[in-house]
């Protein structure tokens, strides 16, 4: 196992390593460990328990809530080296499970599903897998982003609306927990080694209670429920109660899709259009894009080669949409249905970019994945200017009742300041990234002060603070105004009974 000490050598060679893209840095620790095996992890747990040791666990570096930011002095634990995938089972013949190391990248899965006969390595029970015919569904925006950081963050995306997010997919999880305890969990086995009940024991408590969250998209706090599997407790917990080293995920057989970025004259407009998708059984994403995030793509310091049409004039937002190609309902067997609803919404499919190939499908996601990565580069350009700058992004699912009002509020709470802004996010769940981009001190303090606004507005509704990046450092303070301090208690004693010196992740989710 590779290994690192000492802060100035850290400084040095792994800068990259002490934030994520929050560009929240909290400390540089004394110490990073590259484990390769679930043993190797272990002796690091083992060591830090006894010397009480904070640990930080650091995947890609994808997320947006400083989780994977490390503290001062603590052991920092890098993935890089964990990268494998490693076999394939079988549920039936048409579910496919493929078992992997945590630090695999979602990309790299979906590039060996698409040819795993060309595979660099041989993967143990890939021999049935026709090329191209399995996908695995979550569809986090970046693609770089390591399997097990999205299984700690119990990651979506866009398609996520239709397939459901991480959680849905996760058949087994192998988990090292303080003080060097493997733990091996799959779903629908009861597991009766005697130590593993051990851990789980709170589960038949009588005192246990459900946690009560909303019952809409949701990556805030624990996931704590009546009858609940060992294995879910661990997926969305971010790190705060063991390290994960395989994950068993559960494929799907791929779908062709076709799909569009339709624009409209206004916000409601676009979301009446929404509505109408959500009736319809064969739609797998429903995004939306502001008028402030079209914007973006007029900045002056964009990448060069980034080539967008001109949007259509008078249309000042837009929704990308998929739908699953199938003999019940062709496309082509609804378009003039769909032209009808698109006019009733002052639109149709001539102000519409197609996609209706591979080769189309492609640029359109392009188009989807641009959006936050121009929002990225604002603020990095806003940091050379003055590196205390950073953005603050919503990550709230509202309830549907709710979600005009909420949204129409923060954006008239945004113009009367005025700060530069970008929404843009998941509609199909009402679940808008709402993206305030500060371009000085002064308007940081602001937009600070209107982010807590939001933040406390969207728990009155009923809404989550986080629906997919999880809570991370940056927003802990807002957990008690969703769930209440019994709650927050209840899961603070549960990572006191996996982590009892509170050493896994110091500072994500709790004080």
């Amino acid at each position: 196992m590779k290994i690192t000490e000492g802060k100035e050598r850290i400084l040095k060679h792994y800068p990259d390593l002490l934030s994520d893209e929050s560009k929240y840095t909290d400390g540089v620790p004394s110490k990073i460990c590259f484990p390769e095996s679930a043993k190797d992890i272990s002796n690091i747990l083992k060591e830090a328990f006894k010397t009480s040791t904070p640990v930080t666990l650091s995947g890609a570096r994808t997320g947006v809530t400083g989780g994977a930011s490390p503290i001062d002095d603590s052991v920092l634990i890098s993935f890089s080296k964990m990268n494998r995938i490693l076999s394939c089972d079988w549920i039936d013949e048409n579910t496919p499970v493929l078992y992997c190391e945590p630090g695999v990248t979602l990309k790299e899965i979906d590039d060996f599903l698409l040819n795993p006969r060309s595979w660099p390595s041989k993967v143990k029970g890939s021999e049935n897998l026709a090329p191209g015919r399995f996908f695995y569904p979550p569809d986090p925006t970046e693609s770089s982003a390591q399997l097990g950081g999205t299984v700690a963050t119990n990651a979506s995306g866009a398609r996520s609306y239709y397939y459901g997010p991480t959680r849905s997919y996760i058949e087994s999880l192998q988990v090292v927990v303080f003080p060097d305890q493997t733990i091996d969990l799959k779903r629908n086995s009861p597991n009766n080694e005697s130590n593993t009940i051990n851990y789980f024991n709170f589960l038949n408590d009588a005192s246990f209670k459900d946690l009560t969250s909303p019952c809409i998209k949701n990556a805030s706090g624990y996931y704590l429920h009546k009858d609940m599997e060992p294995l879910d407790l661990f997926i969305g917990s971010e790190g705060t109660l063991g390290v994960i080293s395989k994950i068993g995920i559960k494929l799907t057989k791929r779908v062709d899709l076709t799909g569009g970025l339709t624009f409209f004259p206004c916000n409601d407009t676009a979301f009446d259009f929404a509505d109408y998708l959500r009736t319809i059984k064969f739609v797998t994403a429903i995004e939306y894009f502001d008028s402030s995030a079209l914007r973006l793509f007029s900045t002056p310091y964009k990448p060069s080669n980034l080539t967008v049409p001109q949007f259509p004039e008078k249309m000042n937002c837009a929704i990308y949409w998929e739908y699953i190609e199938n003999d019940e309902a062709p496309f082509e067997s609804i378009f003039e249905k769909w032209e009808q609803i698109l006019k009733q919404c002052k639109s149709s499919f001539e102000l519409t970019w197609s996609g209706f190939d591979p080769q189309e499908m492609k640029r359109l996601k392009e188009f989807r994945h641009a959006v936050p990565e121009l929002v990225n580069m604002v603020v990095n350009y806003n940091q050379q200017k003055d590196p205390g700058i950073r953005k603050f992004s919503t990550d709230s699912s509202i309830p549907h009742s709710k979600f005009r009002l909420w949204f129409k509020e923060c954006v008239e709470l945004l113009k009367k300041e005025p700060i530069q802004y970008a929404a843009f996010g998941h509609l199909g769940d009402y679940h808008l990234h709402i993206n305030i981009l500060p371009q000085s001190s002064k308007e940081l303090k602001r937009s600070e002060a209107l982010y807590h606004k939001f933040m406390k507005s969207a728990c009155l509704a009923g809404g989550t603070i986080s629906a997919e990046h999880g809570v991370g450092k940056l927003k802990k303070s807002y957990l008690k105004y969703m769930y209440g301090l019994d709650s927050i208690n209840t899961m603070k004693a549960i990572k006191q009974k996996f982590d009892p010196q509170s050493l896994l992740n110091r500072g994500v989710l709790f004080e």
